[in-house]
């Protein structure tokens, strides 16, 4: 059932941008570390810490959006991305940029933390995992654009040209609120203003909450990890040009918008742990594909390696959706901090992760597979979680389910 709320474009634009401003200069990590003479690890590293101020700005504007509001975090929370956005255009070291990236993030999270909490309070049932599949075409569509669009800047003007083009994205983002953007926080939201410790202590110890943190982080992981080496694997190692290497993004929008209409066709008949219990399994064997086709590592199995990103890409973009429509549905009456607090944990574990990937890089073609299957590793310990508290009985299509009882 739909109440008063967000519509879809709403939906799509604001989940969309704070993942473009994450990838759109990954085309540019290379020339980066040339121009500004520093280290792989140091650029790459400003990936890592704008997961980090990711991490804290859900939690803030989560927290900020059941006290005061879901428009009044989200202008906030835009302001400050729309701020750093500029500072960024002008940094003239790799530690300024490190900084900046943190508030850019800060700002940029609250697209992400409030938007969902808006779904939840404006969408009910079915229509929840329909909304979600949005969710999930925003967070693996717009991704996939920022490394074309960054390509292109990148190649005919500079890498400060993508902060320019998000400044300029921050300015529309703030019309847009402002003049379009309804509250929907409910009044029965009022009660979670004093019940943040309680409702922290059983997210923390709740299991299934920690598998669906694995499932966001692990995909989550793999996403990041792609822009993140893909650009020295395909730049510094076979060869292309920062152009050509975001076309790869097309490849990953195609994947990711098949993906979310089989999700939100697959939501009348399955049930959300099956579909993403199914998109573990694809990204699992695409994970291991990938190695066997960098290993071998010749023009055949480059080739190779195209199909085999787009099955992992289509396995995440059946897991994120379905994980993130029913990861909170025990939660409804503070669902704005307890969104705030399941996305700090799996931001910090996103976070994590690209620091994990910083150490890692060796200036080799094995390293994005092999941490591709540490990813999917996880997902297969978060879908183990979630089944042992749900039951077997949950990976049953629908029209079994009151049989089953």
């Amino acid at each position: 059932m739909s109440k008063k709320g967000i519509s879809v474009f709403g939906i799509v634009l604001l989940l969309g941008f704070p993942q473009i401003s994450e990838t759109i200069y990954s085309p540019a990590l290379p020339e980066i570390s040339r121009l500004m003479e520093t280290s792989v690890f140091l650029t790459e590293l400003t990936l890592s810490v704008y997961f980090i101020g990711f991490a804290l700005g859900v939690a803030l504007w989560g927290r900020i959006s059941d006290l005061w509001g879901r428009r009044p975090a989200m202008l906030a929370g835009i302001l400050l991305y729309t701020i750093s956005c500029f500072a960024l255009a002008m940094s003239k070291s790799i530690e300024m940029l490190l900084f900046l990236r943190g508030f850019q993030a800060l700002g940029a999270s609250a697209g992400s933390v409030v938007t969902q909490t808006m779904i939840r309070d404006s969408y009910d049932g079915p229509s929840r995992a329909r909304a979600f599949s949005l969710v999930g075409l925003s967070l693996g569509f717009a991704p996939a654009i920022g490394p074309v669009l960054g390509g292109f800047l990148v190649h005919f003007f500079s890498w400060q040209s993508n902060f320019w083009f998000l400044y300029i994205l921050g300015i529309f983002l703030l019309g847009y609120c402002a003049l379009r953007l309804e509250e929907t926080r409910s009044s029965e939201s009022q009660i979670s203003r004093a019940s943040f410790g309680s409702v922290a202590k059983k997210i923390l110890w709740d299991s299934k909450i920690w598998g669906h943190v694995l499932l966001i982080t692990g995909t989550n992981g793999i996403i990041f990890g792609f822009y993140s080496e893909g650009s020295f694997l395909f730049q510094d190692i076979v060869g292309l040009s920062s152009q050509q290497y975001g076309f790869f993004g097309l490849i990953i929008s195609a994947a990711t918008v098949i993906a979310s209409i089989c999700s939100m066709k697959l939501s009348r008949v399955s049930t959300p742990l099956r579909i993403q219990s199914f998109g573990v399994l694809l990204v699992f064997i695409a994970s291991i594909a990938q190695m066997i086709f960098i290993a071998c590592y010749d023009v055949l199995s480059l080739m190779s390696f195209i199909p085999s990103l787009a099955v992992l890409f289509l396995g995440i973009g059946l897991i994120i959706p379905n994980s993130l429509s029913v990861a909170l549905k025990d939660y409804q009456s503070s669902v704005g901090t307890a969104g705030a607090l399941f996305g700090l944990l799996y931001y910090l574990g996103i976070a994590l992760c690209m620091v994990l990937l910083s150490y890692w890089h060796n200036d080799t073609a094995i390293v994005y597979p092999s941490y591709s299957i540490f990813m999917a590793c996880l997902l297969l310990v978060g879908t183990v979680l979630i089944i042992r508290k749900e039951g077997m009985k949950s990976l049953l299509p629908l029209r079994y389910q009151e049989s089953y009882a």
